[in-house]
């Protein structure tokens, strides 16, 4: 009994991938514009300042970097929430995968049952037994969990923010040859706009406070220590 492919009926396993890749990449349908995010990156690390003086490939490369970082999801205050949700799937979704395949075979083993039940007492030949049972057992189709299984083990940390911090750090010292206050400067400023850090960034030195950023410069000095162990 099948159904014709205009009325095709979602499955499981659709509404499974539906849900797994919104975890995977909140923004994959907003980057079917190749153009999202990078024009809106590099006009605000333009306004920053975070790419002043760089060589135009560098320019370049931060935007990349950048755009990279904040399309893998670490901002905003729904984060958190992603990310436990994430955990989650990693750490149980196999064996949710398993109870899923379980449930799924129970269901069709009743759904038979009915129909045979039905073709017992002379009503099988109804077209609206046809039609309803076909796609019931399509909705119900275990192989349509496969795709799921691949997106699951897919599924990876997003970045945190030290790890944003390394990426900058690495890309501005090592790359760009920029100093390293100059470089906490603009790691900083670029963090508190992409990511929401809130971390304080002195522009300019006063006779109480030295220019760049306390908390990129702990986060380096702790790297060192980590580092020398």
């Amino acid at each position: 009994m099948s159904v014709p492919k205009q009325h095709r009926v979602a499955t499981v396993g659709d509404l499974l991938v539906d849900a797994l890749r919104e975890l995977r990449d909140p923004f994959e349908s907003t980057r079917a514009d190749p153009d999202w995010p990078y024009q809106w990156v590099l006009e605000s690390l333009e306004e920053l300042g975070a790419s002043k003086g760089l060589r135009p490939q560098h320019e370049q490369e931060l935007v990349v970097l950048v755009a990279s970082l904040y399309i893998s999801g670490d901002r905003a205050d729904w984060m958190p929430q992603l990310q436990r949700d994430r955990k989650s799937w990693r750490r149980h979704g196999a064996a949710r995968l398993r109870k899923l395949k379980t449930k799924i075979h129970n269901a069709r083993a009743a759904l038979k049952a009915v129909v045979e039940y039905l073709q017992k007492i002379g009503v099988s030949n109804r077209r609206i037994v046809t039609e309803v049972f076909a796609q019931a057992e399509q909705f119900l189709n275990p192989e349509s969990l496969r795709a799921a299984e691949r997106i699951l083990l897919s599924l990876s940390e997003t970045p945190a923010p030290e790890d944003v911090m390394k990426s900058l750090y690495r890309f501005f010292v090592d790359r760009c040859h920029l100093s390293k206050v100059d470089a906490e400067i603009r790691i900083g400023k670029i963090g508190n706009l992409f990511w929401l850090w809130k971390v304080i960034v002195i522009e300019e030195a006063t006779a109480h406070r030295e220019r760049g950023c306390e908390a990129v410069r702990k986060y380096v000095n702790r790297s060192r220590k980590t580092r020398s162990r």
